[in-house]
């Protein structure tokens, strides 16, 4: 998981695919944008079309005769972007694509987690071998 900003506030990323140009779920997200904005969270909005500040447009196909609402079909370049994004918190309120588009991006967000852990690990392990060389040679100088 990233580090949380200094002022300890986390960064949410809502991530819906029934985003349109009106509509509750758009009311509801927006609220909680504001709201979340003003209580100093980072708060970004991943959804098709979606457009201006703290929002992310994940792509998409215009649904015909839907009022504006549109399909994401890329679920790895969706994944992909919401990792770039390196929230704290992901919610996907979505029975569809990128409800499954998150669970990916909480596989690649971890195993790159775990590659970090693993290089600082091994950078430790290269510390210690290199100190203990360098001991070693003292300790040489020393006895002889």
């Amino acid at each position: 998981m990233p580090d949380l900003p200094a002022a300890g506030h986390p960064h949410l990323l809502d991530a819906s695919m029934f985003w349109g140009p009106t509509g509750g779920v758009r009311r509801v997200l927006s609220a909680k944008q504001a709201g979340l904005t003003r209580a100093g969270w980072r708060h970004t909005l991943f959804a098709p079309g979606a457009r201006g500040p703290g929002c992310i447009d994940c792509g998409g196909l215009p649904l015909p005769s839907s009022g504006g609402y549109r399909v994401v079909l890329r679920r790895s370049h969706a994944a992909d972007l919401m990792v770039a994004q390196r929230p704290d918190i992901v919610e996907a309120a979505d029975p569809y694509l990128l409800g499954w588009a998150a669970l990916d991006a909480a596989v690649l967000a971890s195993e790159a987690d775990a590659q970090s852990a693993a290089q600082a690990a091994a950078a430790v392990v290269l510390d210690w071998l290199i100190l203990t060389m360098h001991s070693g040679r003292l300790l040489r100088m020393r006895v002889e």
